[in-house]
Protein backbone atom coordinates (compact mmCIF):
# COMPACT_ATOMS: atom_id res chain seq x y z
CA UNK A 1 0.00 0.00 0.00
CA UNK A 2 0.87 3.61 -0.48
CA UNK A 3 -0.60 6.89 -0.87
CA UNK A 4 -1.44 8.40 -4.50
CA UNK A 5 -0.06 11.46 -3.72
CA UNK A 6 3.49 9.34 -3.25
CA UNK A 7 2.69 8.31 -7.50
CA UNK A 8 1.75 11.11 -8.83
CA UNK A 9 4.93 13.36 -7.05
CA UNK A 10 6.85 10.99 -9.31
CA UNK A 11 4.71 11.17 -12.16
CA UNK A 12 4.01 15.05 -12.17
CA UNK A 13 7.67 15.39 -12.01
CA UNK A 14 8.14 13.75 -15.11
CA UNK A 15 5.37 15.10 -17.47
CA UNK A 16 6.94 18.54 -15.91
CA UNK A 17 3.36 19.44 -14.67
CA UNK A 18 4.07 21.26 -11.86
CA UNK A 19 2.38 24.53 -12.55
CA UNK A 20 -0.23 22.85 -14.60
CA UNK A 21 -3.52 21.96 -13.31
CA UNK A 22 -5.33 20.55 -16.15
CA UNK A 23 -2.40 18.31 -16.91
CA UNK A 24 -2.41 16.75 -13.74
CA UNK A 25 -5.70 16.17 -13.61
CA UNK A 26 -5.56 14.03 -16.68
CA UNK A 27 -2.83 12.61 -15.06
CA UNK A 28 -5.11 11.92 -11.74
CA UNK A 29 -7.46 10.36 -14.58
CA UNK A 30 -5.11 8.25 -16.21
CA UNK A 31 -4.05 6.86 -12.23
CA UNK A 32 -7.55 6.01 -11.83
CA UNK A 33 -7.96 4.25 -14.79
CA UNK A 34 -4.22 2.31 -14.83
CA UNK A 35 -5.78 0.97 -11.09
CA UNK A 36 -8.93 -0.26 -12.44
CA UNK A 37 -7.42 -1.93 -15.50
CA UNK A 38 -4.38 -4.14 -12.65
CA UNK A 39 -7.57 -4.76 -10.06
CA UNK A 40 -9.11 -6.64 -12.64
CA UNK A 41 -6.23 -8.78 -13.63
CA UNK A 42 -4.77 -9.99 -10.53
CA UNK A 43 -5.81 -11.12 -7.14
CA UNK A 44 -3.96 -8.50 -5.39
CA UNK A 45 -4.10 -9.05 -1.21
CA UNK A 46 -5.50 -5.70 -0.40
CA UNK A 47 -8.44 -5.78 -2.54
CA UNK A 48 -9.70 -9.29 -1.37
CA UNK A 49 -13.00 -9.11 0.19
CA UNK A 50 -14.49 -11.24 2.91
CA UNK A 51 -16.64 -14.38 1.27
CA UNK A 52 -20.07 -14.01 0.22
CA UNK A 53 -22.42 -16.73 0.25
CA UNK A 54 -24.46 -17.64 -2.31
CA UNK A 55 -27.88 -19.75 -1.58
CA UNK A 56 -28.73 -21.45 -4.95
CA UNK A 57 -31.64 -23.18 -3.35
CA UNK A 58 -33.07 -19.84 -2.69
CA UNK A 59 -32.57 -18.69 -6.49
CA UNK A 60 -36.15 -17.99 -8.08
CA UNK A 61 -34.43 -19.16 -11.47
CA UNK A 62 -31.79 -21.45 -12.95
CA UNK A 63 -30.04 -17.82 -14.29
CA UNK A 64 -27.92 -17.74 -11.56
CA UNK A 65 -27.10 -14.56 -8.97
CA UNK A 66 -26.41 -11.15 -9.03
CA UNK A 67 -22.11 -10.76 -7.84
CA UNK A 68 -21.19 -7.14 -6.75
CA UNK A 69 -20.91 -4.92 -9.63
CA UNK A 70 -17.11 -3.76 -8.29
CA UNK A 71 -16.15 -7.65 -8.68
CA UNK A 72 -12.79 -7.50 -9.93
CA UNK A 73 -12.51 -11.81 -10.14
CA UNK A 74 -12.59 -14.38 -8.15
CA UNK A 75 -9.97 -16.47 -6.14
CA UNK A 76 -12.35 -19.86 -5.17
CA UNK A 77 -15.67 -20.85 -5.11
CA UNK A 78 -16.24 -24.00 -2.50
CA UNK A 79 -19.01 -25.54 -1.43
CA UNK A 80 -19.88 -24.28 1.71
CA UNK A 81 -21.05 -27.39 3.65
CA UNK A 82 -18.65 -30.04 2.12
CA UNK A 83 -15.87 -27.56 1.89
CA UNK A 84 -14.77 -29.05 -1.62
CA UNK A 85 -13.50 -26.51 -4.64
CA UNK A 86 -15.74 -26.31 -7.45
CA UNK A 87 -13.76 -24.91 -10.48
CA UNK A 88 -14.45 -22.83 -12.81
CA UNK A 89 -16.27 -24.40 -16.09
CA UNK A 90 -13.18 -23.03 -18.39
CA UNK A 91 -10.48 -25.14 -16.43
CA UNK A 92 -9.49 -27.63 -18.83
CA UNK A 93 -7.17 -29.36 -16.05
CA UNK A 94 -9.89 -30.46 -13.79
CA UNK A 95 -8.89 -33.66 -12.83
CA UNK A 96 -11.14 -36.57 -13.60
CA UNK A 97 -12.21 -37.76 -10.29
CA UNK A 98 -13.41 -34.19 -9.03
CA UNK A 99 -16.44 -33.45 -8.12
CA UNK A 100 -18.87 -32.39 -10.96
CA UNK A 101 -20.06 -29.01 -10.19
CA UNK A 102 -18.26 -25.99 -12.47
CA UNK A 103 -19.60 -22.66 -12.33
CA UNK A 104 -19.05 -19.56 -14.81
CA UNK A 105 -19.38 -15.88 -14.30
CA UNK A 106 -21.45 -14.20 -17.22
CA UNK A 107 -23.51 -10.12 -18.25
CA UNK A 108 -26.90 -11.30 -18.46
CA UNK A 109 -27.81 -7.79 -19.57
CA UNK A 110 -27.19 -5.06 -21.70
CA UNK A 111 -28.89 -2.67 -19.45
CA UNK A 112 -28.21 -1.08 -15.68
CA UNK A 113 -31.09 -1.75 -12.99
CA UNK A 114 -31.36 2.02 -13.09
CA UNK A 115 -30.02 4.60 -15.29
CA UNK A 116 -30.21 8.53 -14.29
CA UNK A 117 -28.97 11.63 -15.11
CA UNK A 118 -30.12 14.15 -12.24
CA UNK A 119 -27.60 13.56 -9.76
CA UNK A 120 -27.12 16.23 -7.05
CA UNK A 121 -23.96 15.08 -5.68
CA UNK A 122 -21.42 17.25 -3.61
CA UNK A 123 -17.50 16.59 -2.93
CA UNK A 124 -16.99 15.13 0.05
CA UNK A 125 -20.64 14.09 0.19
CA UNK A 126 -22.15 10.51 1.13
CA UNK A 127 -25.39 11.33 0.16
CA UNK A 128 -26.53 12.10 -2.75
CA UNK A 129 -29.96 13.19 -4.62
CA UNK A 130 -32.10 12.36 -7.75
CA UNK A 131 -35.46 13.49 -8.33
CA UNK A 132 -36.58 10.82 -11.14
CA UNK A 133 -34.98 8.06 -8.91
CA UNK A 134 -37.17 8.72 -6.48
CA UNK A 135 -39.96 9.16 -8.33
CA UNK A 136 -39.30 5.21 -10.12
CA UNK A 137 -39.49 3.99 -6.57
CA UNK A 138 -36.78 1.50 -7.83
CA UNK A 139 -35.39 -0.46 -4.99
CA UNK A 140 -31.37 -0.14 -4.89
CA UNK A 141 -30.59 -1.19 -1.18
CA UNK A 142 -27.31 -3.06 -1.44
CA UNK A 143 -26.60 -2.08 -4.95
CA UNK A 144 -23.35 -0.64 -6.23
CA UNK A 145 -23.65 2.28 -8.11
CA UNK A 146 -21.03 3.96 -11.24
CA UNK A 147 -20.66 7.66 -11.52
CA UNK A 148 -20.12 8.60 -14.64
CA UNK A 149 -17.22 6.63 -16.58
CA UNK A 150 -15.21 5.81 -14.07
CA UNK A 151 -15.23 2.26 -13.42
CA UNK A 152 -15.18 3.19 -9.56
CA UNK A 153 -18.03 1.83 -7.41
CA UNK A 154 -20.52 3.28 -4.43
CA UNK A 155 -22.42 1.07 -2.54
CA UNK A 156 -26.14 2.48 -2.21
CA UNK A 157 -27.52 1.83 1.01
CA UNK A 158 -31.15 3.17 1.68
CA UNK A 159 -33.93 3.44 -0.85
CA UNK A 160 -35.14 6.71 0.09
CA UNK A 161 -33.78 9.83 -0.51
CA UNK A 162 -31.47 11.12 0.07
CA UNK A 163 -29.39 8.11 -0.67
CA UNK A 164 -26.59 7.16 1.30
CA UNK A 165 -23.57 5.79 -0.57
CA UNK A 166 -20.17 4.30 0.26
CA UNK A 167 -17.27 5.19 0.07
CA UNK A 168 -17.40 8.93 0.61
CA UNK A 169 -17.38 10.90 -2.66
CA UNK A 170 -14.35 12.77 -3.18
CA UNK A 171 -14.59 14.12 -7.04
CA UNK A 172 -15.58 17.23 -8.91
CA UNK A 173 -19.14 18.33 -7.38
CA UNK A 174 -22.18 17.30 -9.41
CA UNK A 175 -24.70 20.50 -9.20
CA UNK A 176 -27.58 18.91 -11.26
CA UNK A 177 -27.01 16.82 -14.07
CA UNK A 178 -24.74 14.08 -12.80
CA UNK A 179 -25.02 10.87 -14.96
CA UNK A 180 -25.08 7.52 -13.28
CA UNK A 181 -25.71 3.91 -13.49
CA UNK A 182 -27.04 1.49 -10.41
CA UNK A 183 -26.65 -2.12 -11.20
CA UNK A 184 -24.19 -1.30 -14.33
CA UNK A 185 -24.61 -3.24 -17.38
CA UNK A 186 -21.25 -4.84 -16.23
CA UNK A 187 -22.24 -6.37 -13.80
CA UNK A 188 -22.20 -10.33 -13.52
CA UNK A 189 -24.01 -12.80 -12.17
CA UNK A 190 -22.20 -16.60 -10.90
CA UNK A 191 -24.45 -20.06 -12.05
CA UNK A 192 -23.29 -23.15 -11.27
CA UNK A 193 -23.46 -26.50 -13.16
CA UNK A 194 -23.44 -30.14 -12.77
CA UNK A 195 -21.58 -32.85 -14.65
CA UNK A 196 -25.29 -33.14 -16.93
CA UNK A 197 -24.42 -28.50 -17.93
CA UNK A 198 -28.00 -28.64 -15.67
CA UNK A 199 -28.04 -25.93 -13.57
CA UNK A 200 -27.64 -26.60 -9.92
CA UNK A 201 -30.39 -25.31 -7.37
CA UNK A 202 -29.58 -27.14 -4.88
CA UNK A 203 -27.35 -26.02 -2.15
CA UNK A 204 -25.18 -22.75 -1.20
CA UNK A 205 -21.83 -21.71 -1.97
CA UNK A 206 -18.70 -19.65 -0.55
CA UNK A 207 -17.24 -17.33 -2.91
CA UNK A 208 -13.98 -15.94 -2.32
CA UNK A 209 -13.46 -12.26 -4.25
CA UNK A 210 -11.61 -9.21 -4.66
CA UNK A 211 -13.09 -6.04 -6.13
CA UNK A 212 -11.93 -3.56 -8.17
CA UNK A 213 -10.03 -0.67 -7.21
CA UNK A 214 -12.18 1.81 -4.83
CA UNK A 215 -12.18 5.60 -5.30
CA UNK A 216 -8.84 7.65 -5.50
CA UNK A 217 -9.27 11.28 -6.10
CA UNK A 218 -7.09 13.10 -3.62
CA UNK A 219 -3.60 12.78 -2.62
CA UNK A 220 -3.99 11.18 0.99
CA UNK A 221 -6.03 8.52 -0.66
CA UNK A 222 -4.63 4.57 -0.09
CA UNK A 223 -3.70 2.35 -3.11
CA UNK A 224 -4.18 -0.93 -2.47
CA UNK A 225 -1.30 -2.10 -4.60
CA UNK A 226 2.12 -3.58 -3.26
CA UNK A 227 4.17 -1.47 -6.03
CA UNK A 228 4.40 2.21 -6.81
CA UNK A 229 7.12 1.32 -9.54
CA UNK A 230 4.52 -0.38 -11.50
CA UNK A 231 1.46 1.94 -11.36
CA UNK A 232 3.84 4.89 -11.92
CA UNK A 233 5.82 3.31 -15.21
CA UNK A 234 2.21 2.69 -16.54
CA UNK A 235 0.58 6.11 -16.22
CA UNK A 236 4.07 8.09 -17.32
CA UNK A 237 3.90 5.46 -20.03
CA UNK A 238 0.63 6.88 -21.17
CA UNK A 239 1.28 10.88 -21.20
CA UNK A 240 2.98 12.59 -24.45
CA UNK A 241 5.64 14.39 -22.43
CA UNK A 242 5.90 12.22 -19.51
CA UNK A 243 7.04 9.61 -22.07
CA UNK A 244 9.00 11.62 -24.06
CA UNK A 245 11.51 12.71 -20.88
CA UNK A 246 11.49 9.30 -19.70
CA UNK A 247 10.73 6.35 -22.33
CA UNK A 248 9.65 3.24 -20.50
CA UNK A 249 9.42 0.24 -22.78
CA UNK A 250 7.28 -2.71 -22.65
CA UNK A 251 10.49 -4.52 -21.43
CA UNK A 252 9.99 -2.17 -18.12
CA UNK A 253 6.26 -2.71 -17.56
CA UNK A 254 6.63 -6.44 -17.69
CA UNK A 255 9.62 -5.93 -15.15
CA UNK A 256 7.57 -3.91 -12.76
CA UNK A 257 4.29 -6.31 -13.33
CA UNK A 258 6.93 -9.25 -12.04
CA UNK A 259 7.36 -7.34 -9.30
CA UNK A 260 4.56 -5.94 -8.06
CA UNK A 261 3.59 -10.24 -8.31
CA UNK A 262 6.37 -10.93 -6.47
CA UNK A 263 5.71 -8.55 -3.31
CA UNK A 264 1.88 -10.28 -3.08
CA UNK A 265 1.38 -12.46 -1.39
CA UNK A 266 -0.58 -15.89 -2.42
CA UNK A 267 -4.49 -16.45 -1.94
CA UNK A 268 -4.88 -18.51 1.01
CA UNK A 269 -7.21 -21.62 0.79
CA UNK A 270 -9.38 -21.06 3.85
CA UNK A 271 -9.60 -25.10 4.61
CA UNK A 272 -7.13 -27.78 4.94
CA UNK A 273 -5.69 -29.50 1.96
CA UNK A 274 -7.67 -32.50 0.33
CA UNK A 275 -6.10 -34.86 -1.86
CA UNK A 276 -7.63 -36.27 -5.41
CA UNK A 277 -10.19 -38.49 -3.87
CA UNK A 278 -11.88 -35.20 -1.50
CA UNK A 279 -9.84 -36.28 1.77
CA UNK A 280 -8.29 -34.36 3.87
CA UNK A 281 -4.09 -34.64 4.24
CA UNK A 282 -2.59 -35.50 7.37
CA UNK A 283 0.61 -33.81 7.16
CA UNK A 284 1.46 -35.89 10.52
CA UNK A 285 1.67 -39.07 9.56
CA UNK A 286 4.58 -41.10 9.52
CA UNK A 287 4.57 -42.51 6.01
CA UNK A 288 7.41 -44.82 5.98
CA UNK A 289 6.83 -46.76 9.71
CA UNK A 290 5.90 -49.78 7.99
CA UNK A 291 5.52 -51.80 4.76
CA UNK A 292 2.01 -51.04 4.69
CA UNK A 293 2.22 -47.77 5.57
CA UNK A 294 4.87 -46.81 3.06
CA UNK A 295 2.29 -48.01 0.46
CA UNK A 296 -0.32 -45.61 2.21
CA UNK A 297 2.36 -42.92 1.73
CA UNK A 298 3.11 -43.18 -1.71
CA UNK A 299 -0.31 -43.26 -2.58
CA UNK A 300 -1.16 -39.91 -0.14
CA UNK A 301 2.14 -38.78 -2.06
CA UNK A 302 0.52 -39.26 -5.25
CA UNK A 303 -2.83 -37.58 -4.21
CA UNK A 304 -0.77 -34.74 -2.61
CA UNK A 305 1.49 -34.28 -5.80
CA UNK A 306 -0.88 -35.44 -9.04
Amino acid sequence: MFLAGEAMEEIIDADQSENEPERQARAFRLLRSELSDLSRLYDWEELRQDPLTKDFAAATDDTGLYMPSSLGGISLVIDADAEMEIAPRSRADAATNEQGYRYYLYRPSATALYDGDDMVLANGGATFASDALTAAGTTVTDQYMRIGYQQMYYLISNTVTPFAITPTYRGTSIQSDGVFSIRPSETKKINMVDTAEEEVRDRDVKVYWWSVHPPVFRNEDPIFLPSRDLVVKRVIAKLPNAKRRRPIGQNALDDALQQALSMNPPFEYPYGVRGRNGQRIDFNAEFYASRDDERNGESLLRDVYS
